[in-house]
């Protein structure tokens, strides 16, 4: 399997994704932002129109580079957000197979490069 590499939006910061208010009830609900829902499907659309469509079976090393011209919060608040898009989209089966993150600031001019690096089957312990 080789690298995939990947363009999508500047990722939101995780600490923006949920929202609440207050019901009826007085109860709070809590609903997903809807600059995360768009941005979401923004990345749905770029991966599924990528041709060959990405995808990376196993285990696997990520880097995720944000672009540094929109350096704002913390870069780890971001990853998060980007595993969850990339497995939503099935270009990794699951998240927790991912042996090591990178995430940084650097040149990624679509907003966010991501590189994964698929890894070979880890033994059995």
């Amino acid at each position: 399997m080789e690298m995939v590499e990947l363009s999508l939006p500047f990722p939101p910061s995780l600490n923006r994704i949920w929202r609440s208010r207050r019901g009826a009830n007085g109860k709070p609900t809590y609903y997903l932002d809807r600059r995360y829902e768009t941005w979401k499907r923004v990345c749905d659309n770029i991966i599924m129109a990528t041709r060959p469509r990405p995808k990376v079976a196993g285990h696997f090393d990520i880097t995720i580079t944000l672009h540094d011209a929109k350096r704002r919060g913390d870069a780890d608040n971001r990853a998060k957000g980007v595993l969850d898009v990339l497995q939503r989209a099935g270009v990794i089966e699951n998240d927790s197979k991912a042996d090591h993150v990178s995430i940084g600031w650097g040149y990624a001019p679509e907003g966010c490069c991501i590189r994964i690096y698929p890894v070979a089957a880890k033994e059995a312990a």
